[in-house]
């Protein structure tokens, strides 16, 4: 994925969803390709014929991301913010289902916030970030 304003124009970086071929231990068995996707990677060069992975976070066994949307900095010279899903399966019918916040700068370090869903979601693939203000048009 790629920030909403880049769709459609030439872009440097994208981030995208994989499996982490590393994990030492069982995927998440959920979604539409049967496991969740555990490692967040930064590609860096895509306006090049070489792009390169240049950071990831990689989640535990038993945990997936859901897809990524991206937030815009405040600060234009920032690279803003990957907004997703983190579901951690810890049981036979048990999970943790949270929302990360991740400086899409950095993903590496990890959240940088992260809220607890107290409640049972189901997987969920496609996100997308909306203004309020547009949100507030619809009312």
């Amino acid at each position: 994925m790629i920030p909403a304003k880049l769709q459609g124009r030439r872009y440097k970086t994208g981030f995208m969803l994989s499996m982490n071929p590393e994990l030492k231990g069982p995927p998440l068995f959920a979604g539409p390709v049967g496991v969740s996707f555990n490692i967040l990677l930064r590609l860096d060069g895509m306006d090049t014929p070489t792009p390169q992975v240049t950071n990831a976070l990689a989640l535990p066994p038993m945990a997936g991301f859901n897809e990524p949307v991206h937030v815009p900095a405040a600060d234009p010279a920032k690279d803003g913010w990957l907004v997703f899903i983190m579901d951690q399966q810890t049981g036979d019918n048990q999970f943790i289902h949270e929302t990360w916040v991740v400086d899409a700068g950095n993903i590496g370090a990890g959240p940088v916030a992260k809220v607890h869903i107290p409640t049972r979601l189901r997987p969920q693939v496609h996100g997308w970030w909306v203004p309020q203000a547009q949100l507030d048009m619809l009312a």
